[in-house]
């Protein structure tokens, strides 16, 4: 998003508004559209740690309401206010997608290391 800014800014400076205004429709697309794959990578931690058993169903049930919240910042596409790609909502889905990832990442963390030994392959003689 910096980086975007900046090169809307040098080039607002040099007087090209056609340019500008191009590249922060473009930027406001990838906000919203970004939405959408963030929002199945929460879904795929959620569903699938629920369904080995991993994570309670407490747990399961705030990764649905963050998936619900990351993909509603796919609905973002006022021209301005709260729901605008570059609005409140933008950020509050990000920081509950940056959140979700932390949470799960520390609970895996700290989760402790299988004990079950993976069976060795019987040798197979040469040709």
């Amino acid at each position: 998003m910096a980086v975007r800014a900046a090169l809307a800014f040098s080039i607002a400076d040099l007087g090209h508004l056609q340019v500008t205004s191009g590249l922060a429709d473009f930027a406001f697309a990838l906000t919203v559209i970004s939405c959408f794959p963030a929002a199945m990578f929460v879904m795929s931690g959620a569903f699938g740690l629920s369904r080995a058993g991993i994570i309670s169903n407490r747990f399961f049930s705030a990764g649905v309401a963050a998936v619900v919240l990351v993909l509603l910042g796919g609905t973002t596409w006022a021209s301005d206010g709260f729901w605008a790609p570059d609005g409140a909502y933008a950020l509050i889905a990000q920081i509950v997608l940056f959140a979700w990832i932390a949470v799960l990442s520390g609970f895996l963390a700290m989760r402790s290391p299988s004990t079950a030994r993976v069976p060795e392959r019987a040798a197979v003689p040469a040709p």
